[in-house]
């Protein structure tokens, strides 16, 4: 089934969006695709990413760089939906299963970041594949290159792996921002699942099959992490997050080692 944009607001801010970059690099444009949460019917505006990435034929040059930086600007000051816009314009051949290599123009919400490392990992590229749609341009498969199964399972650990040292003691849990806590643990949990599924899901997706899934010690964790990301959260929940978020994250990456022995 085609996955397509729900919310009709959204989909004419992107077909703004996508007209313009179509307009600026004519030429050297093969693709725009979104995915994330905007696909996976988890969006909530103001809050949620826009996640993208545009292949290009070759790299932009500065002309074109400076065009792009001064239409994401123009595009904030008349729509919300702009300043949730995440992602990177690409050459497709420094593209590969391992991620983007070389220089990209990045666009971090409010910024456009030129001539910048890439941040696009092979979970990214993962995500886009298997739930992304195509804004112009074939589908993701036929110009990304397809990780397999294995590279799918190894790029969920490494990820999971990372996010642990970001949080290795709990004085730094205590003291950040409770919607991360809960991001990170939620993204930790859609890891797992893409080790045993092989398949994306949303976070609040990902929350229910926790609950179900997981060791049931979690659950009130993971109701906690639930409630903050849809907002609802006291501060009980919000305390329960900061005090055994670390150890729920270390439970996650034995639960993911053991599957890949």
């Amino acid at each position: 089934m085609k996955r397509r944009i729900h919310n009709s607001e959204l989909g004419s801010f992107l077909q703004k969006w996508t007209d313009n970059i179509k307009e600026i690099i004519p030429n050297k444009l093969m693709g725009i695709y979104i995915f994330g949460s905007v696909i996976l019917d988890d969006f909530q505006k103001g809050i949620s990413d826009i996640d993208f990435l545009v292949v290009t034929k070759k790299s932009i040059n500065k002309k074109e760089q400076q065009a792009l930086k001064k239409m994401h600007t123009m595009l904030i000051k008349e729509s919300l939906y702009a300043k949730q816009l995440e992602g990177e314009y690409a050459e497709q051949k420094a593209i590969s299963v391992s991620g983007i290599k070389g220089k990209v123009t990045r666009c971090n919400y409010d910024k456009v970041i030129l001539n910048t490392k890439s941040e696009t990992t092979p979970c990214i590229l993962f995500y886009i594949q298997k739930a992304g749609i195509n804004l112009y341009g074939p589908p993701a498969k036929e110009i990304i290159p397809v990780l397999s199964k294995s590279e799918v399972q190894k790029a969920m650990f490494d990820y999971i792996n990372k996010k642990i040292p970001k949080a290795a003691n709990q004085a730094k849990i205590k003291q950040e921002d409770p919607k991360l806590i809960s991001s990170d643990l939620l993204n930790m949990c859609r890891g797992l699942y893409a080790i045993k599924e092989n398949k994306p899901i949303s976070k609040t997706k990902v929350g229910k099959w926790a609950l179900l899934n997981l060791d049931k010690k979690w659950q009130p964790l993971i109701k906690s992490a639930l409630l903050v990301r849809h907002q609802k959260a006291t501060n009980k929940d919000i305390e329960l997050l900061k005090k055994q978020s670390l150890n729920f994250f270390n439970y996650i990456r034995q639960e993911a080692k053991s599957l890949l022995i």
